[in-house]
């Protein structure tokens, strides 16, 4: 099965996953941490684009983001794209297996904005644990 993930956002509120399976699609994963009826859940259902070219249209859209995750969401993944391989793997893993799959994409979808960051100022990269575990993964990286 061909799956293609997104983390989207709308303004501050809305984070969201959304799998495609041959471009349609196919799952939304919504963040716990916001709670809904089903109202609402339906809503947020009809308004996630059907497919990825409907996707690429909110792409000048000021409060829509969404950026592109690996299809897997394993520790090994984050793992390899973190790149930076010192500290304490194990506590690593620990922290990442309580995520739900929602902020698994989140944290996955920033690591490029992170290592940007990271090359264009003096700041030192974080232990993946100190990174999970500090959720710096929400942060929106900016070069100074």
């Amino acid at each position: 099965m061909n799956q293609k993930k997104y983390y989207i956002t709308v303004g501050e509120t809305m984070k969201l996953l959304a799998t495609y399976v041959a471009d349609k699609l196919y799952k939304v994963d919504i963040d716990e941490s916001i709670k809904m009826d089903n109202d609402q859940v339906t809503w947020i259902w009809n308004f996630v684009p059907r497919t990825i070219t409907d996707l690429a249209k909110y792409h000048k859209h000021a409060k829509v983001k969404f950026r592109f995750v690996p299809a897997d969401l394993s520790f090994q993944t984050f793992w390899d794209m973190y790149d930076y391989k010192v500290g304490k793997k194990s506590r690593a893993i620990k922290l990442w297996e309580a995520l739900n799959d929602t902020d698994r994409a989140k944290a996955l979808a920033s690591i490029p904005g992170y290592h940007f960051f990271l090359a264009n100022t003096q700041t030192k990269k974080m232990y993946a644990e100190g990174w999970l575990a500090q959720r710096r993964f929400e942060n929106e990286f900016k070069v100074k």
